[in-house]
């Protein structure tokens, strides 16, 4: 027999003892029914004996891993409605792939963002699915404003170049110069936060982007060391 509250529940399965007594609690306190599975197989049952709106799946259970656990409830028709999100430690971008394919609706790295999980916990659960993709929408805004905050420190070094090369003293070229080094440093801290962003949301580095970045990088530095 089904159980009635099938929409207001959560499954976490995999995590450990402390970390998934700690999760319970939180959507508990929420007014979400939790249950938590330490196997694949342990996952398969709960999941379908209760039809949780919600499963935290980590991709390495016993027993079954989390690909063929997602795949198992992908195959029965309750289970369209429901969000289910990976965890894992390794995340990259042939992981995220494999996480697609096995009907995950998002791969997190491990340990957990604590806002997230918040969020999740907070939110109706019927809203989950939603919830996920704004997260992947903050996720690519986020990286949007590095791009936007790389190229606005190689516009402001090329503008100081300029001014250094019409500066009417030697002192002026200078200064203006330092501010070239400065923002060409920050230039290659933000394209190092890119990189490091996609990584920890397990995407790949886009080739062409990055030479184009790069490139920027290395005929700010090809002018700067023209103009001294």
């Amino acid at each position: 027999m089904r159980a009635t509250n099938i929409n207001s529940s959560v499954l976490i399965a995999g995590e450990d003892r402390d970390t998934g007594e700690t999760r319970v609690l939180l959507f508990e306190m929420r007014g979400h029914r939790t249950h938590i599975a330490r196997t694949g197989p342990e996952a398969l049952g709960l999941a379908d004996l209760f039809q949780p709106a919600l499963i935290l799946l980590d991709i390495a259970l016993p027993g079954l891993n989390g690909f063929e656990v997602a795949r198992m409830l992908r195959s029965a028709p309750w289970s369209e409605e429901v969000s289910i999100v990976a965890m894992t430690g390794q995340i990259g971008a042939t992981v995220q792939e494999e996480c697609a394919e096995a009907g995950f609706d998002l791969c997190l790295p491990k340990p957990l963002e604590s806002e997230i999980v918040e969020a999740l916990a907070s939110s109706s659960l019927r809203t989950h699915r939603m919830l996920l993709e704004q997260t992947q929408q903050l996720r690519r805004d986020h990286m949007a404003a590095l791009t936007r905050c790389f190229r606005a420190q190689v516009e402001m070094a090329m503008t100081m170049l300029k001014l250094a090369a019409n500066s009417t003293s030697q002192d002026a070229k200078q200064r203006r110069l330092l501010r070239v080094t400065r923002a060409h440093e920050n230039a290659a801290k933000w394209l190092d936060r890119m990189i490091a962003s996609r990584s920890r949301y397990g995407e790949a580095i886009d080739i062409r982007e990055y030479r184009e970045l790069s490139g920027a990088l290395l005929e700010l530095r090809k002018a700067y060391e023209a103009a001294k």
